[in-house]
């Protein structure tokens, strides 16, 4: 059950092609991330970091969704970071689809749309990572999470020094 609060981001567009079972939505996270008029929490550190950070959903959490693929992946990004990967990965990190987002390609504080080289395909056997990889300068907080509902598996963060 969803806290009462939560409130989903605002779907723009859906498209589903029963035949294929190619499915694309697109969503707007701008008004939705910032509750209150601001993010609920911003992540950052005093020094440089370079970390990878996203979030896990498991084979059982996609098993409803075997034969669907993802070719599109939303973010939002709260400062300059220059240049950064995103992606889909599988177990201990393998990149299953990964693309980069050049600096100026993004406006900070705004959702960016990150089209995959291939697009992947849920076969509801396998545990999914979508995270990010980039570089935080010193002093800098360009990580968000909403206030959406806190899950095991939810945010994760690895950092430069192997810590997770």
């Amino acid at each position: 059950m969803l806290p009462e609060n939560y409130r989903a981001p605002f779907i723009e567009n859906a498209m589903f092609d029963e035949k294929s079972k190619k499915f694309e939505v697109s969503w707007s996270m701008d008004a939705e991330i910032k509750h209150y008029n601001s993010p609920a929490y911003l992540i950052g550190f005093d020094e440089d970091m370079t970390v990878m950070t996203g979030t896990k959903f498991t084979a059982t959490e996609l098993a409803n969704l075997k034969g669907y693929s993802i070719g599109r992946l939303t973010g939002l990004i709260y400062e300059e970071v220059g240049d950064f990967k995103i992606g889909i990965y599988g177990a201990n990190g393998a990149v299953i689809a990964e693309t980069t987002i050049a600096s100026g390609i993004y406006t900070p504080g705004y959702t960016f749309y990150a089209e995959l080289p291939t697009a992947v395909e849920i076969t509801g056997e396998e545990d999914l990572y979508i995270a990010y990889t980039l570089t935080m300068t010193g002093g800098s907080s360009p990580l968000v999470i909403d206030e959406g509902p806190l899950v095991e598996n939810g945010a994760l963060i690895s950092l430069t020094n192997g810590a997770n």
